[in-house]
């Protein structure tokens, strides 16, 4: 079957909004928004993830099989002159089917050559709920570290999960 890693474009949309609000409903503690909320946002909600007008720095790339999106991954330069150093990494899902065959590895390995090639850009920061291990060693694989502890960052269906913020630091 053929694979591929590529920016998504408009005219992914409407799979993209599949699989975002298939990873809500599945890993509600994965993301900070939910299905619930996601499931009521108009299309052009979905299109400017994909395509934010006048915004540079910024990709959602999409890995697929054929024509299957298979998993995500966002990544965005700050925009504020004194934190353009950073990016920052979103919305990562891979399909539980597809986990384990190192998709999300390459998503974000295409992630951080996507940051490290934005003009400025000298560390990438992402945040992970702390009970995620798979997530958690994938990180550390890549040369992130750990450098702090959100208590209590979600509240989902009763229950209070805390995030871990991670960052690397990119060569000068």
């Amino acid at each position: 079957m053929n694979k591929s890693i590529r920016i998504l474009s408009a005219r992914d949309m409407p799979v993209y909004r599949d699989i975002r609000l298939r990873g809500l409903r599945e890993d509600p503690t994965a993301f900070g928004s939910s299905y619930e909320e996601e499931l009521e946002y108009p299309d052009q909600k979905f299109l400017d993830r994909i395509a934010p007008s006048g915004v540079e720095g910024h990709a959602l790339f999409g890995s697929f099989e054929g024509e299957e999106l298979v998993g995500v991954i966002g990544i965005a330069q700050l925009g504020k002159a004194k934190m353009r150093h950073t990016a920052d990494i979103w919305g990562m899902y891979v399909k539980a089917e597809h986990r384990g065959r190192g998709i999300g590895r390459a998503l974000l390995d295409e992630a951080i050559r996507f940051g490290a090639a934005l003009d400025g850009v000298r560390r990438i920061r992402l945040a992970v709920n702390a009970k995620n291990e798979p997530a958690r060693q994938l990180y550390r694989s890549r040369g992130f570290e750990c450098y702090g502890n959100e208590p209590n960052a979600l509240f989902i269906d009763g229950e209070y999960y805390n995030e871990e913020l991670y960052v690397l630091s990119l060569s000068a």
